[in-house]
């Protein structure tokens, strides 16, 4: 195969630029594999036997100030050894991902310098693609700092003889440098702390605090004209990322963590929109009305809760789309109907005044003591 000179500075192992050519959009550049066959990971025997092609268009770093988009092909093999089909996998391409690797560093890096809508708007992407490389990168950046360090020096030190509660000291061997003082000794807990956490938590904060605004002033929006649904939907959105700008890990969700004032700002909205009868303060009152006890959980009491508000129809919980979104709700749907809030599991109401780890479950023991109610009971809300 005769390979292009492009090749060197596209520095693609094993592949060559077979055609390019120029759009309005940016470079078009049409890659084809050197090699003719691969390994099977499974028997480890080679195959030549191709299957099917198919083309991903990947995002690359620009040239000339223009956006570039590589055809990458992927190809299927059949291996007669072990009588798989296998998919040949790249290194570079993130498996769910448009974007090279090396043009999703870049991205991240703008971001940091700069901020999303500008990234965005300098990239001609989405604020949402934009949002969701950087979130994507700020979580695992500390691996690749913590990479580029050729001799670490890990060591467990007990704070009291005789008993097993460590912290562990990080070091650059090279330097001498203390890296980290981490007050554990798990490995999970070590891999997740890094030296340069800080601006990268300070960066995402500030995005989500922004997000947390947009998202509140959107919702005002859809309250004004009772798109109902849409704004219960965008609810959970401002409550998720207000909570995270007290703690950064999408993992750890918490009502302790959403802020007071966005909880304030969201209720009145609810509650000036339907006249007084939708809103966290509303749901709270009834909540209370119905025994239901502030920071602890009687299921009893609870479906008392549940039926007040309408969530439930001969004993059963509604599916979401049967609660009721016409522009009518306030006069029709029964107070404190609205917001349900819904989260990504589809589960909605136990979401807000509880949470449990089996949504499936009318009366689920397995609780964490972190509800929305004793959340608005510390916002005097």
């Amino acid at each position: 195969m005769r390979f292009s000179p492009l090749d060197k500075l596209l520095n693609f192992p094993e592949m060559t630029v077979k055609k390019w050519g120029q759009t309005s959009e940016g470079f078009f550049l049409h890659l084809a594999r050197v090699n003719s066959g691969i390994n099977c990971p499974h028997c480890q025997q080679k195959t030549q036997e191709l299957h099917q092609v198919r083309y991903l268009l990947v995002r690359d770093l620009p040239a000339f100030g223009q956006p570039v988009y590589l055809k990458v092909p992927r190809r299927q093999f059949y291996c007669r050894h072990c009588q798989k089909y296998i998919r040949e996998e790249l290194d570079y391409i993130d498996r769910k991902r448009k974007e090279k690797r090396r043009y999703q560093e870049n991205i991240y890096q703008k971001v940091l310098k700069s901020s999303i809508e500008q990234v965005s708007q300098e990239e001609n992407l989405t604020y949402e693609e934009v949002e969701s490389l950087f979130i994507l990168l700020s979580q695992s950046a500390h691996y690749q700092e913590w990479a580029t360090r050729k001799r670490l020096s890990i060591d467990e030190i007990s704070k009291k003889k005789g008993h097993k509660n460590f912290i562990t000291l990080v070091s650059d061997v090279d330097t001498g440098n203390l890296l980290e003082v981490i007050d554990s000794h798990k490995e999970q807990e070590i891999i997740e702390l890094d030296n340069t956490r800080s601006d990268v938590e300070k960066s995402l904060k500030n995005h989500y605090g922004a997000r947390t605004t947009h998202y509140i002033k959107e919702l005002n929006g859809l309250l004004q004209s009772k798109d109902w649904k849409e704004a219960d939907l965008l609810t959970w959105n401002a409550i998720f990322y207000s909570a995270l700008t007290k703690d950064i890990d999408t993992r750890n969700f918490s009502y302790n963590n959403v802020s007071c004032d966005a909880l304030r700002e969201i209720d009145g909205q609810w509650y000036d929109s339907s006249g007084g009868r939708f809103g966290f303060k509303v749901q709270k009152r009834i909540y209370i009305e119905t025994g239901n006890p502030i920071g602890d959980y009687d299921s009893e009491a609870y479906w008392r809760f549940v039926e007040r508000v309408g969530w439930s129809e001969s004993g059963e919980w509604k599916r979401y789309q049967d609660l009721v979104w016409d522009k009518e709700a306030p006069q029709i749907a029964p107070e404190g109907h609205l917001p349900a809030g819904v989260r990504r599991s589809g589960a909605f109401g136990r979401t807000l005044f509880t949470f449990t780890h089996d949504y499936r479950a009318r009366d689920a023991r397995e609780i964490d003591i972190s509800f929305l109610s004793l959340r608005l009971v510390n916002c005097s809300i």
